[in-house]
């Protein structure tokens, strides 16, 4: 905290010198402020728009937003981020291809639904009511994380409260290694906590109009130092083990879970385990999270991998949904990456590879 004061107080000193324009002065100063851009967010949006307007016309003004938001871990940072993002989560999306490949479109401009339309997001961490207007669809999935640190039960009764007022008729969550509240509890008691309308899935399969989706909790633990273990025992993934290939006997469309398999969109944290399930059962997309700074699709043998992560490292929402249309009996899909990484200083995603 104090190297974030003296960070900010220098830009204040800076962005007051002679030769800023007032408006740059102003626009610095309430953007390096800790307090300031908590009540940014607060604001109509019309005046929100207007100030956010101003710093963007001017470098300095980027430049100084962008340094108090790359504050590790800070309430500051995410919290700047919030209305600098806004447009970004709550009026785009990425479109999956039925090649694989992933492209960042507005959401009024997706291309007709084909097949069973999936809308796949992952580790929202309680922000999940930055999400707005969330793309329509058959199925929305969360593929874990939805807590932060463990979360409570009126956590989870928030997150079933969003959930239900999403317009897609099928809603599917699971859990991560975040969510120690919904593995410590019985199943039965967070389907309650949830509300009608969302399902709790762990280990499951569940078909929607003929596409066969499973959906799995499942992770490794990324770091040693992590608290954050919950879904990642041995017994849920011997569950995994023995639940997934009985269900995929009969096809497999949509493989979910929580943490990715090794190599894949993984940071090189990937599970061998999932890794080998993937192998063995074939399914066309494997959708998961976990990892939050490899957002995108790659296309590797028969499958398309699909990581869903809606915020980044510093857990700040940044990421639109994912928009995937499963089409029975569709074509083979050709090997491909793509990758997407957040432009902070523009609110818009950029295609990596």
């Amino acid at each position: 905290m104090l190297r974030f004061a003296r960070t900010s107080l220098s830009a204040c000193r800076r962005a007051c010198s002679p030769g800023r324009t007032s408006a740059t002065a102003a626009a610095i100063t309430l953007t390096t402020l800790p307090i300031m851009p908590s009540l940014l967010s607060l604001l109509p949006q019309r005046l929100e728009r207007a100030i956010l307007s101003t710093i963007k016309a001017h470098s300095l003004g980027r430049r100084a937003y962008n340094a108090l938001c790359w504050h590790p871990h800070s309430f500051g940072r995410r919290q700047a981020l919030r209305p600098w993002l806004r447009s970004l989560v709550t009026t785009s999306c990425v479109h999956v291809a039925a090649d694989g490949r992933a492209t960042a479109t507005p959401r009024d401009a997706l291309p007709p639904r084909r097949g069973v339309r999936i809308v796949a997001i992952s580790d929202t961490h309680n922000l999940h009511g930055d999400l707005r207007q969330v793309p329509d669809g058959d199925v929305l999935i969360h593929c874990g994380d939805g807590l932060r640190r463990g979360g409570d039960e009126d956590a989870v009764r928030a997150l079933g409260r969003w959930l239900a007022s999403q317009p897609h008729a099928v809603k599917v969550v699971t859990g991560g290694n975040h969510d120690a509240t919904l593995e410590r509890l019985s199943r039965e008691r967070v389907a309650e906590l949830l509300g009608t309308g969302v399902h709790f899935a762990v280990n499951e399969g569940v078909k929607v109009e003929g596409i066969r989706i499973f959906v799995s909790p499942y992770s490794n633990a990324n770091s040693a130092r992590s608290p954050n273990r919950a879904f990642q025992g041995d017994d849920v993934l011997e569950e995994l083990r023995a639940t997934l290939p009985a269900f995929a006997k009969d096809g497999l469309d949509v493989f979910v879970s929580h943490g990715p398999p090794a190599g894949i969109l993984d940071k090189g944290a990937g599970s061998d385990a999932l890794a080998e399930l993937v192998r063995d059962t074939k399914p066309r997309y494997h959708i998961f999270g976990h990892q939050h700074n490899c957002f995108g699709t790659i296309v590797k043998g028969r499958t398309c991998f699909v990581n869903a992560s809606s915020t980044d490292g510093l857990f700040a929402l940044c990421k639109p949904p994912l928009v995937v249309d499963v089409v029975a009996d569709a074509a083979a899909m050709a090997p491909s990456e793509s990758f997407f990484d957040v432009d902070y200083m523009r609110g818009r995603l950029a295609l990596v590879s």
